[in-house]
């Protein structure tokens, strides 16, 4: 159990730390009225999806391949990122209806894209998950897999209610497994949005992460205990 365990913050935390500026594509897509919802959470599990078993194909490879060469892995996201600029030019001269309009194929075509910016911003992590997998067993290997699949959703479920403009946003142990760097850069985010008028809710057992707000309502067996306001 205690394997387990160990292993799923492993998970949780490689996860979160090599993928924490997708938060940021994924609201960019969101904000974008062009793209749907099922579009983006399809284009977003491939391009994960596509990433992790690159990356456990290149653990097995890497037993017969010499290590500097699995660099060479880096040209793939390039080269789609030059097939989607290519098709983008090809475009250009889309009508305005068309694009109120778009085809089955078009539609098809925005969760590909979706994919593919996923796969150019997240190249590097192969060089990263490679190593890892590569002395892992097929059952962690499933483990792992299971944990990138929950935070994937985990990650298109926060970039959708950021771009929703929530007016309250609730969070509950938001940094509870993550290493401290990323946590206090999920910390800024969230600094940043009650910048712009949000009410952010933050429950946590760690201090530091609560010094972060403006206040700080201690709770004890379900009682106040004491509420106090922090001055920044």
């Amino acid at each position: 159990m205690k394997s387990l365990l160990a292993l799923t913050g492993m998970a949780v935390v490689l996860f979160a730390s090599t993928n924490v500026d997708d938060i940021f594509v994924l609201v960019g897509f969101f904000a974008n009225p062009k793209f749907r919802t099922r579009d983006i959470v399809l284009g977003q599990f491939a391009g994960i999806g596509t990433l992790f078993f690159a990356s456990a194909a290149a653990s097995l490879l890497s037993l017969k391949i010499p290590y500097a060469y699995m660099g060479l892995l880096g040209v793939f996201p390039i080269l789609i990122g030059g097939k989607d600029l290519f098709n983008l030019y090809r475009k250009r001269g889309r009508t305005e209806k068309e694009s109120e309009h778009p085809s089955n194929a078009e539609q098809k075509g925005r969760a590909t894209t979706v994919a593919m910016v996923t796969l150019a911003n997240g190249g590097d992590n192969i060089a990263i998950y490679t190593p890892l997998f590569a002395i892992r067993s097929a059952s962690e290997m499933t483990a792992i897999a299971l944990v990138f699949v929950g935070m994937t959703a985990l990650w298109c479920f926060i970039a959708r209610a950021l771009v929703n403009n929530p007016s309250i946003l609730l969070a509950d142990e938001p940094t509870g497994n993550l290493d401290s760097t990323t946590g206090n850069e999920i910390m800024s985010l969230f600094e940043r949005l009650h910048q712009q008028g949000n009410t952010i809710i933050v429950v946590t057992h760690e201090l530091d992460i609560a010094r972060h707000a403006h206040r700080i309502i201690h709770v004890r067996d379900g009682k106040v205990e004491l509420d106090e306001k922090v001055a920044h």
